[in-house]
Formats: C-alpha cells, structure tokens, sequence
C-alpha cells in the first residue's frame, strides 16, 4: 500500500506513505486514493483529510515511472491522466464528504493539483506550492489549469505556471490559494476541525414561503 486510512472518531484520515519518495504520485497510489475517496461515504464518516508522511505533502508524479530503456517508446501521457489522474481529481471534486487538505512541505505538480481539488487547504508555514511542469515540458494537470486561476486569477497562474517558481504560504494565502496557515505541528489539527465542522454543519430548514 501507498497510503494509509484511519479513522479519527468521525473523520477519515487519508496519508500518502512514501516519505523516502517525498510522496510522489504513482500508478499505484493513484488507483488506491480513487477507490478511498469513491468509498469513503460508505464508511460513516462525515469528513476526510488528506494529508503527507514525512513533512512533505506530494511532489508530484514519480518520474521514475517515466524512465524507459534506451530505444524503447515513450509512455503515453495522455493515458495516464485519462485513465487515472483526472478521475481521481473528478471523485475528489465530487465526492459528497468535504474534504480538506493539510499541506506541509512541498505541493508540487500534480501535488499541488491534488491538494487545490480538495474543498479547503490549511498549510504549514513550511509548505511551498509549485506548478513544476515547466521543467519537464508538460503544461499544468491535476485540475491546476482550472484551479490555479480561478483561485488568483490569470497574471498570477500565468507565472505560476510559466516560471515555475514556488510560492510560498503566506504568499499562498494573499492570493486565495488556501483557507488559512498554520504552525507545522498544528496543520493536522486545524484541518481536522476544519473537515469536522465541514462534515457536522446541518443545513437551515427552509422557509414556508410567505405566500401559501
């Protein structure tokens, strides 16, 4: 396994467990994070957060899954973010628990993308956000070219995107890229009340129009 789930009294904790990696997304952990999220309704729970092991949150696809020998042909990109990457970022954005992100250390890539699908992020003051693709010749996925600038409009995804260069959790937060920061030993705490007020809120009952 590439993740791991737990469950905390009325939420489900989801980590991805490749700390030697930096958490780096592979064809494995992406199949088993879609089925946790796609299932996580049926567990009884009222909320999910997604966060890292080892201080860092994602770092993107694993490039190792890229490396091929010499002559042999090149994978198709297009299969991977058909077949898996964009479905799991659609049941994330569509699965009817809210889910809240602790992001610590680097969101990078498709990292980032993963983190920007979920319905709030709460950072470290150690994260970083970083639309890495640029330095591999790929344009941003995961959902970023929707999520970035909708969150901090054109001029800012545009160098995000374009330059590739981190922006950090303050910066982060000025710009509508996440709900709020917080200390590193306490991302996990604020997004878990986060993702539980989330889950417990009830809806107002609606009003008798005034006219019947």
């Amino acid at each position: 396994m590439t993740i791991r789930t737990e469950i905390e009294d009325d939420l489900l904790v989801v980590t991805l467990d490749k700390p030697r990696r930096r958490n780096a997304l592979d064809r494995t952990m992406v199949v088993e994070l879609r089925r946790v999220v796609e299932a996580a309704p049926r567990r009884g729970v009222v909320g999910l957060v997604l966060e890292g092991a080892g201080g860092v949150f994602c770092a993107g696809q694993d490039l190792n899954e890229r490396v091929v020998p010499a002559g042999a042909p090149m994978p198709d990109l297009g299969e991977s973010l058909g077949d898996r990457y964009n479905p799991l970022i659609r049941a994330i954005r569509t699965c009817p628990l809210p889910i809240v992100a602790a992001v610590r250390g680097f969101a990078a890539g498709a990292g980032a993308g993963l983190a920007l699908a979920c319905d709030l992020v709460v950072a470290a003051t150690d994260a970083r956000f970083v639309l890495s693709f640029a330095k591999v010749g790929l344009m941003p996925d995961s959902g970023a070219s929707w999520t970035v600038p909708a969150a901090v409009g054109r001029a800012r995804a545009l160098g995000m995107a374009l330059l590739a260069a981190p922006v950090d959790a303050s910066t982060a937060l000025r710009w509508g890229l996440v709900w709020a920061v917080a200390p590193p030993e306490e991302v996990g705490v604020a997004a878990r009340e986060a993702a539980r007020r989330l889950g417990t809120m009830t809806p107002p009952e609606p009003e008798e129009p005034s006219w019947i």
